[in-house]
């Protein structure tokens, strides 16, 4: 059987470095190469900046990919710098596009719950984004590739490699004493775990269009981080609810060809921290917080 040739831009981050150790967990059913601006604990077979469109099109026509996931985003907090925003969130997945179609790749591109302004939730594939602030604009405006391609809306949750890591979950398992848990914001997204499954899933069905990667159950941040605290506890941490702010990004998923069945949130974070345990050298940090 001829492996697929996965190529993961951005996998020192957050969801690439954990999207290829996953992908190479089926040595038999994919070549993995990766590529990211840092050399994070030694997960790069190739550096590369992202923002250099003529260095990247070397890279993807030396890989010649089957798949091209790109893992890379400037997040909301960090979105302060609208250049840097527009050239990653938008120019980069419009670019990557359009050399899948040059080049015969299928791009798997990953967006974000923050193009809906979430005044309402429940919002659904057919629902049009309503963001209007810097990231939540640049993201939308990345969305519009080939349909040939797929965009995977979700939020996801997880640990990282890289220092400057300001994620959910690592911020909330770095915290002791008083965590503030946010009664009314309301969250449907996922573990990078389960984001890596549903790619798996995703190439092995050539999904393609626009994809909303949720199990329809919304969940508060606070519940959230309840559940992160039972599976990753800390004696000194002490979590208590508040009711401000309010928002709701809850995502619908109405694809009636999309048979991947996305887990609890009890049964994601049980699965994530069973997953972690494998990795000890690279998640120490989280695995030692119960003291």
């Amino acid at each position: 059987m001829n492996k697929t040739k996965v190529l993961v831009l951005g996998a020192s981050g957050m969801v690439g470095h954990v999207l290829a150790l996953r992908l190479k967990e089926f040595p038999n059913e994919f070549e993995v190469i990766t590529a990211s601006r840092n050399q994070n604990n030694g997960h790069s077979d190739f550096l590369v900046d992202a923002a250099n469109f003529i260095e990247l099109r070397s890279l993807l026509e030396l890989i010649k990919p089957d798949v091209c996931i790109n893992a890379i985003g400037v997040l909301n907090r960090a979105a302060d710098d609208l250049a840097i925003s527009q050239k990653l969130n938008t120019e980069l997945p419009l670019f990557l596009s359009n050399m899948g179609i040059e080049k015969c790749f299928q791009l798997i591109h990953i967006s974000t719950d923050c193009v809906f302004s979430g005044k309402r939730g429940n919002y659904s594939e057919m629902d049009t984004p309503d963001a209007h602030d810097n990231y939540g604009l640049t993201k939308i405006a990345g969305e519009q590739i080939d349909p040939g391609h797929l965009v995977i809306r979700t939020s996801v949750i997880g640990p990282e490699i890289r220092p400057q890591a300001i994620g959910l979950f690592h911020w909330f398992t770095s915290q002791e004493g008083a965590v503030m848990g946010y009664e009314n914001v309301i969250w449907t997204g996922v573990t990078t775990l389960t984001l890596s499954d549903a790619i798996i899933h995703a190439i092995a069905n050539n999904t393609q269009g626009l994809l909303h990667l949720v199990n329809d159950q919304p969940i508060s941040k606070w519940s959230l981080i309840e559940l992160i605290h039972s599976h990753f506890p800390n004696k000194t941490r002490v979590i208590t609810p508040t009711s401000i702010p309010v928002s709701n990004k809850s995502l619908l998923n109405t694809r009636e060809d999309w048979k991947f069945e996305v887990p609890s949130y009890a049964q994601m974070i049980t699965e994530l921290r069973k997953w972690m345990d494998k990795y000890p050298a690279l998640y120490g940090f989280y695995l030692t917080q119960e003291a």
